[in-house]
């Protein structure tokens, strides 16, 4: 068994022991983690903790954020009730001066919209569509564009689009995300804004994957962004894996994923939209601008076991396929030749 997998399994453990005995005291956690680091040279791998609250009560900031401009989509169903609501709780905390909107289903149930409406939170309601395409895709492409029309009537002119198994616990972030859209200004008139993206998913081998978990710009851009047709295909998958080899370059040129949306972007406002790592990073440093998660403790609740290994897990490994755009890359890239990839990882099979 290679280090990954032990890595995996590893955390998946502790996620279940966690999920098992809640109350577990977190020393005991940090004192197991210090004794294996102790003894990492017999295991091969260092490993590290990271706690983050639950309640929102328990978050606290010394940073006072003063954006006034922007509104936050939080964009999804309302599955893990808890966690919304105090994701919720915490973003009128931080975020006082923002419009808060969440956009969801209208089958959800009447009692927990009318919870998150006593917090103050603005509440768009869709019917589902009935073909959900390929992977979802259309259920976030419907309650997306709900939200962004919701607040483009309000003349709100930014918008920071997350969903809710997601949580942002920086109250920095819309204030570093407008600052570094004041400063890095699109290269040409095809964009109102760059559009600012996180590091978790926007990947240098998958064509036109930019990241669609959270997004910052003017809420007219990510109206561009988001303006693609629903996905008329079902939603299998695996039946177009046994009939195709899936790798990445497949992925992009039959939009699948991530290149749903991002290829029909690029397209939409006239640019190269052919499938090449080259032409992939190129809209990276002129479009987008690529944050790292952690400078905005962004926390997906949907791969908590494996947080660090999806994102980060090729860092110190040969096998380059799913590494992901870091801001210090993309910062160099703003004033040096972009760099050169190996376009063996677009051709790795994806089982």
């Amino acid at each position: 068994m290679n280090t990954l997998s032990l890595r995996r399994m590893f955390k998946l453990f502790i996620g279940k022991l966690l999920e098992l005995c809640p109350n577990i005291n977190k020393s005991l956690i940090e004192r197991f983690f210090f004794y294996y680091n102790q003894k990492s040279h017999q295991a091969n791998d260092y490993v590290s903790v990271h706690f983050r609250p639950v309640k929102h009560e328990n978050i606290y900031s010394g940073y006072k954020n003063c954006s006034t401009k922007s509104a936050i989509l939080v964009q999804g169903p309302v599955d893990n009730v808890d966690f919304l609501l105090n994701t919720l709780e915490l973003y009128k905390k931080q975020f006082n001066s923002a419009r808060i909107v969440l956009s969801t289903w209208s089958d959800t149930d009447k009692k927990i919209i009318s919870k998150i409406e006593e917090i103050g939170i603005d509440v768009v309601l869709s019917d589902k569509p009935d073909n959900p395409g390929l992977l979802n895709v259309n259920y976030q492409l419907v309650s997306t564009k709900a939200g962004l029309r919701f607040i483009s009537d309000r003349e709100v002119e930014y918008t920071l689009k997350t969903r809710t198994d997601c949580r942002i616990h920086s109250s920095i972030t819309l204030d570093l995300c407008e600052e570094l859209l004041r400063i890095y200004k699109p290269v040409d008139k095809k964009q109102t804004s760059r559009i600012v993206l996180i590091n978790f998913n926007t990947t240098k081998y998958r064509p036109f994957s930019f990241s669609d978990i959270f997004q910052y710009s003017k809420t007219s851009e990510l109206n561009k962004y988001w303006s693609c047709p629903e996905d008329n295909r079902n939603n299998d998958l695996n039946e177009i894996k046994k009939k195709n080899i899936y790798n990445f370059k497949f992925a992009a040129e039959n939009y699948i994923t991530e290149s749903y949306f991002g290829r029909y972007y690029i397209k939409n406002i006239g640019e190269d939209d052919s499938v090449s790592l080259s032409v992939s990073l190129t809209h990276i440093r002129d479009r987008f601008i690529v944050i790292d998660k952690e400078m905005i403790d962004h926390y997906w609740n949907k791969y908590n076991a494996y947080e660090y290994n999806v994102s980060e897990s090729p860092m110190y490994s040969k096998d380059r396929t799913v590494e992901k755009i870091s801001f210090s890359e993309w910062l160099i890239m703003q004033s040096r030749a972009l760099p050169r990839l190996d376009n063996q990882y677009l051709y790795v099979e994806r089982k």
